[in-house]
């Protein structure tokens, strides 16, 4: 759903999972959608986070999002890792931004976030805290974060 959204926003998104399954789902979620996604060129790949990163996505991306990613602390710096090496670098005109939004299922997910982007010079500018109200209740937590990060040269 959310790279759909950003399809009507981009001239390129890329769906990605490190789940066979998941990326069959999403193709076929743009396949069905494809009459309204003339401006876009919307595709899936094989994105396992802290593995190889294929070249052709290396330093490749204005913007990366996230939508409720975050189950376990551990992942977090793989993602991130992974993150920095999917953005361009940053420009004086043109930040690369990561907007992450996340169920907060553990008080320490927020905090290891933001220390760990920092450590990769990924700087928070934006956060906002909302809460998780029917039918998006999640039984874990009462709010959702949202985090924008912009990738420091």
């Amino acid at each position: 759903l959310c790279g759909l959204f950003a399809s009507h926003f981009a001239q390129q998104v890329v769906l990605t999972d490190f789940v066979d399954p998941i990326i069959k789902l999403a193709q076929s979620n743009i396949d069905r959608n494809i009459e309204n996604l003339k401006n876009c060129t919307l595709s899936t790949s094989f994105l396992s986070w802290g593995k190889e990163i294929d070249n052709q996505f290396k330093n490749n991306f204005d913007i990366v999002l996230g939508s409720d990613i975050i189950y376990t602390k551990q992942v977090i710096p793989k993602l991130l890792k992974s993150v920095k090496e999917l953005l361009k670098p940053s420009t004086k005109d043109n930040l690369s931004l990561f907007i992450i939004g996340f169920v907060d299922r553990s008080a320490v997910y927020d905090s290891e976030l933001i220390t760990k982007a920092r450590y990769l010079n990924l700087f928070q500018v934006a956060k906002s805290i909302l809460p998780s109200k029917p039918p998006f209740y999640d039984v874990f937590s009462e709010k959702v974060i949202i985090h924008i990060f912009a990738l420091k040269s």
